[in-house]
């Protein structure tokens, strides 16, 4: 199963577009390290849907 990534704000509670490994690699050192994300509410959420691969979260889904 392929891990993916989304960022979830948790002000607002929507979602980014999901990403893979491959991409997670090339920029999360950056973003990680950057204080916007950490303190302006958003949570990095690591996510596998056991159910269907091709599962993703996108940037029209919100949570209630």
């Amino acid at each position: 199963m392929k891990k993916k990534y989304v960022w979830l704000n948790l002000k607002t509670g929507e979602f980014s577009n999901s990403w893979d490994d491959e991409t997670h690699a090339d920029f999360i050192n950056e973003v990680c390290g950057d204080s916007r994300y950490s303190s302006s509410g958003y949570k990095l959420i690591e996510y596998t849907c056991l159910n269907d691969e091709d599962f993703e979260f996108y940037n029209q889904m919100k949570l209630r």
